[in-house]
């Protein structure tokens, strides 16, 4: 009789372990909350600096 063979091989684990990891890096990138914030920090700068340009 044939041997049946159940699970994953550590190659298998690797490959997808090293595939997350790279989706997850991308995400990050993409999403990087501190860019994010640092957008919307300097959209109000600007928005003040327009504001008191304006009340001169």
């Amino acid at each position: 009789m044939a041997q049946i063979k159940r699970g994953f091989t550590i190659v298998e684990l690797i490959v997808v372990m090293a595939i997350v990891g790279l989706l997850v890096a991308f995400m990050f990138v993409a999403l990087n909350p501190t860019a994010r914030l640092e957008q919307a920090r300097d959209a109000i700068r600007q928005k003040d600096t327009i504001e008191s340009e304006v009340a001169r």
